[in-house]
């Protein structure tokens, strides 16, 4: 028997752009306890980001946070999986089934996969190097772009076991 399911923690809104997903983010970035780092990492990230995007605008009117957060969402969205394979066990063999991917869960491998990418790139400091895997992303290329590729196309060939689901 299974023991119950953990209680899902209420995360605060970051204190900048008051949102929860950048709050979660942040804390996907943070390592070894240093949230003020990663907070800073973050927020200059998305600095860049948004100075990439409207570097030819001058216009005043630009709500910059509600902009800036907006695109967030996009390249999450665009990042996040819909499909994964999920191994079964049937009469003694394991079966790669392919499922739906739960909304939590697709939004934590989008980050986690646009995070990867930005720490596998050398050379460079961290924020440069997560404002350009979000620049790559919102493009549609980069490391979380391959990774939501490569669960698709396992997904799909292993189509065959999905009456195992």
């Amino acid at each position: 028997m299974r023991r119950h399911a953990a209680e899902k923690r209420e995360i605060t809104p970051d204190a900048v752009y008051d949102s929860v997903v950048l709050s979660k983010f942040i804390n996907k970035v943070m390592r070894s306890g240093k949230k003020h780092t990663a907070e800073n990492i973050v927020y200059k990230s998305l600095e860049a980001l948004f100075n990439n995007e409207y570097k030819n605008t001058n216009d005043t009117n630009l709500n910059k946070k509600e902009k800036t957060l907006e695109m967030l969402t996009d390249i999450l969205r665009k990042v996040k999986p819909l499909m994964e394979v999920r191994s079964r066990r049937v009469g003694g063999a394991t079966y790669p089934v392919p499922s739906v991917v739960r909304p939590s869960r697709a939004e934590m491998l989008a980050m986690q996969w646009i995070i990867t990418g930005a720490r596998q790139r050398k050379g460079m400091s961290m924020f440069k190097a997560l404002s350009e895997e979000l620049i790559l992303a919102m493009k549609g290329e980069g490391h979380a772009f391959e990774m939501q590729k490569r669960v698709h196309a396992q997904a799909a060939a292993n189509k065959a076991f999905e009456h195992l689901r």
